[in-house]
């Protein structure tokens, strides 16, 4: 029996991805080369089974994921939508910090959106999913945005959501809403996909707790094509850093 593995799929670019802007809820289309680069994994997944297709109710992860040839599977998952940016929403990191110089998202969050602790509990949830049928049950595959993405992949190797910047730590077992305890080596798993996407994949050994997990394989689709290899690391000195880079 091999543990649950997750591979998650940041959308296409949009016109605000190419601009910088934070986008939460703004519900926009994909650009024509965002298309052609979703377009892409269709090839790639081609041999590739998943038992799940979870997916992000907004547009652009739709659309990534109907063109990379998933369409018919997706399961609409409302907690993989993007970080709610409140107040910031359309603006870039630069027009923030005008108003806000010291403002850091992993830290503060966004006025009238959300903290780092309630995407944190939303992505748990998620992880939840992929991971409730236990060792045996299949893989999943999840399609949704930069931010959230990299909440979850922090919260997948036991950091807190600000790991998902480069930093954050292993939370105190009594604030684990998932009992994960794990530790991360580098792999690289025979049943990942070879994809023309840069691609991260932190592999943890098999879990004594409530729940185990397998492999992450982080896809991107607004870069050029690369390869990302890094070694996350659960405790104080953990990051998720290089395996973040094409998100």
């Amino acid at each position: 029996m091999t543990e649950p593995a997750l591979v998650v799929v940041r959308h296409g670019a949009t016109e605000w991805s190419e601009n910088g802007r934070h986008t939460s809820t703004t519900d926009l289309p994909l650009l024509p080369a965002g298309r052609e680069r979703a377009s892409e994994l269709r090839r790639a997944f081609a041999r590739v089974t998943f038992a799940r297709v979870l997916c992000s109710p907004l547009l652009r992860a739709r659309e990534t994921c109907e063109l990379a040839g998933f369409g018919d599977r997706m399961e609409i998952c409302a907690d993989l939508t993007e970080w709610n940016y409140g107040d910031y929403e359309g603006l870039t990191s630069a027009q923030i910090r005008e108003q806000n110089p010291d403002w850091n998202l992993w830290r503060d969050g966004c006025p009238g959106g959300e903290s780092p602790a309630e995407v944190s509990m939303r992505v748990d949830k998620v992880i939840a999913l992929a991971v409730g049928g236990g060792e045996g049950a299949g893989d999943t595959i999840a399609f949704a945005h930069g931010h959230v993405l990299r909440v979850l992949t922090a919260r997948w190797v036991d950091l807190e959501a600000r790991g998902g910047g480069g930093g954050g730590r292993a939370p105190p077992r009594r604030d684990r809403p998932l009992e994960h305890h794990r530790s991360v080596v580098r792999g690289r798993s025979r049943r990942a996909p070879r994809v023309s996407a840069p691609l991260a994949r932190d592999r943890p050994a098999r879990s004594h707790d409530s729940l185990s997990l397998g492999e992450l394989v982080v896809v991107a689709t607004t870069k050029s094509p690369r390869v990302v290899r890094g070694r996350g690391r659960t405790g104080a000195r953990g990051s998720t850093a290089p395996a973040l880079r094409g998100l």
